[in-house]
């Protein structure tokens, strides 16, 4: 199939349509360059010409490393026209972890953007980069034409990577039309009251499809933000756009609500998803800015971001105990089944199985797409492995997992993902990784491994290190606990309730002072243990920078401080804190 006519270009071609209708309109903002839609156009011609130029136009995909730049999203529209899969990576994906996605992909060649020039991933792949004109260039062996991964018949618009059961990561197909779908589906919810979005997500989540593509086909601006997550740096991105429609996780919201609301006072849409929303926190918003409509989504990757949605516009709205997930967005199918794939009664909890437009292409696991994409006589249905509840009026509500899927800071882990990396370590002979609350807004993982017969023991620092060369930074355990052996059940299970309760036994000294004690006790709570040693990496034991806001804020209402946030930001150790408040005790009064 040559790449010109593939019907990916649907989605390039709604772009074209804002061109032509709005060619001076900004389309992106990025740190202090703006760039209309003409121009965007125009550069995404001349990048298209140099892929052909390099045999990359008729390759089935484009993987692609990068930033949140502008380089970036001409490289996407770049994909849509020719017809290209993107693949988008984060930088902060581990070396090992990119080069197992590109296996996949069969790709021994990456798009590396806004890139260091030291980086190398690998010395096997050709590196590709855009210079400042917008030349490009390729470094390492030759360029190797990748076999397709998928079947002729599938011409998927991007690949994303979830966490998968079995150690490798899932390569998701999605489809233009579902991101289409999606698209239209904003659009008729905001209904004109969209002009300014931020893109501050991961490239390689799919909250950054809804991020970039939703401002892009609708004519409305969209800012990169483009330094790592910060929650001061993404509240002044936000305000500094005027950004009028938002997407953030729910933890990321739940944070926002208690400590930084007066970031959403300009907002009018609110998107909020992948995790159970609290209605106290919903409550704090719509009161504090009553003008603005509150979203409570629901979706899998495997559906393109949002399957459902519920809209709370007033205060009357988030009264219930539990908000639910909402009604099905436009042309999107469900059902909800018992174990036998039989639907259930209205009011009856089951799996929901989603089907219509939205719906991803499958994996590029073939046996895994039979699995969980499921042929039925009405069409194609997804397996989500979520429990619902459906009421008579076609109104969803969350119940839960059926496996041992978590969310760790907003993303899918798949607990065996994480024990399998573990395994694969010099070693290791067992390996368990339980998930555990660390407040009412985190969760973090905890694995407990034991050594194989006369296997010396290996430091803690060094097995997460060694870890982190497999898995992302949100899939490390916060503790890794050695033990001669797990504790089983009377049936010979692993008893996973005794290992929680192994996760407590420790307990930090901190020198006796006002300040370690405030510290210790907001970091004890906010990561749910008190088995802290002072001289490691808080980041080691799970937390996030929503954790460093939280310990920041209580922290100073507890000792009466005014610390800058943006230097307690930079401190890594528990000690390092202790030292920190110790030596700002004049940085008082907070009247």
């Amino acid at each position: 199939m040559n790449a010109h006519n593939r019907s990916t270009t649907r989605v390039f071609r709604k772009f074209q349509s804002i061109c032509t209708v709005t060619p001076d309109a900004v389309a992106a903002v990025a740190e202090d360059a703006s760039i209309t839609y003409q121009q965007l156009h125009e550069r995404v011609l001349g990048l298209c010409e140099q892929l052909t130029q390099r045999g990359l136009a008729d390759t089935p995909c484009l993987p692609l490393v990068a930033n949140r730049c502008l380089d970036y999203l001409v490289t996407l529209l770049a994909c849509a026209k020719l017809g290209l899969a993107y693949v988008a990576i984060d930088p902060g994906t581990p070396a090992k972890r990119i080069v197992a996605q590109l296996d996949q992909l069969g790709c021994n060649h990456v798009l590396l953007l806004d890139q260091p020039e030291a980086v190398n991933l690998d010395p096997r792949l050709t590196h590709l980069r855009l210079d400042e004109s917008g030349a490009l260039s390729a470094q390492g062996p030759a360029f190797r034409r990748p076999t397709r991964p998928y079947p002729m018949d599938i011409d998927p618009l991007t690949v994303m990577f979830t966490s998968g059961t079995t150690g490798v990561p899932k390569g998701v197909l999605i489809g233009q039309d579902g991101l289409l779908n999606l698209v239209e589906n904003v659009q008729r919810q905001v209904q004109g009251l969209a002009r300014n979005y931020v893109h501050h997500s991961s490239i390689g989540f799919d909250a950054a499809l809804f991020e970039v593509w939703v401002p892009l086909l609708t004519g409305a601006c969209v800012t990169l933000h483009k330094p790592a997550f910060n929650i001061e740096t993404l509240c002044e991105a936000v305000q500094k756009a005027r950004c009028d429609v938002l997407l953030l996780t729910t933890s990321l919201f739940h944070l926002v609500a208690q400590h930084r609301l007066h970031m959403l006072a300009a907002l009018r849409v609110l998107y909020v998803g992948g995790e159970v929303l609290k209605p106290v926190h919903a409550r704090a918003l719509l009161a504090a800015n009553p003008g603005i409509t509150l979203i409570n989504g629901y979706g899998p990757t495997e559906n393109t971001v949002f399957s459902t949605w519920h809209s709370l516009g007033t205060l009357k709205d988030a009264q219930a105990q539990v908000i639910p997930i909402g009604h099905l967005l436009g042309q999107v199918y469900a059902k909800v089944v018992n174990a036998d794939l039989r639907e259930v009664t209205p009011g009856t909890s089951g799996e929901l199985l989603l089907g219509g437009r939205n719906l991803a292409l499958g994996y590029l696991d073939v046996e895994l797409t039979r699995k969980r994409f499921l042929r039925l006589p009405e069409g194609i249905y997804y397996r989500t492995g979520d429990y619902v509840i459906e009421d008579e009026h076609g109104v969803f509500r969350y119940q839960g997992r059926i496996d041992e899927q978590v969310k760790i800071h907003g993303y899918r882990v798949e607990l065996a993902e994480v024990e399998q990396g573990l395994m694969q370590l010099p070693g290791i002979a067992q390996a368990v990784v339980l998930a555990r609350a660390m407040n009412p807004l985190e969760s973090c993982l905890h694995a407990f491994i034991v050594f194989q017969h006369g296997w010396p023991d290996t430091d803690e620092g060094k097995l997460l290190s060694l870890l982190s060369s497999r898995l992302p930074p949100y899939m490390l355990p916060s503790r890794i606990h050695r033990l001669f052996e797990l504790p089983v059940t009377a049936n010979g299970k692993v008893d996973k309730r005794a290992l929680q309760s192994l996760a407590d036994e420790q307990a930090v000294h901190i020198a006796p002072h006002p300040a370690g004690s405030a510290v210790l006790e907001a970091w004890s709570s906010i990561l749910g243990t008190r088995d802290l040693r002072p001289e490691n990496s808080i980041y080691t034991y799970g937390a996030s920078s929503l954790s460093v806001v939280m310990a920041h804020t209580r922290i100073n209402q507890t000792l009466g401080r005014k610390t800058p946030f943006d230097e307690v930001a930079r401190l890594n150790t528990l000690q390092e804190w202790v030292q920190y408040y110790v030596a700002h005790e004049n940085l008082s009064n907070l009247s």
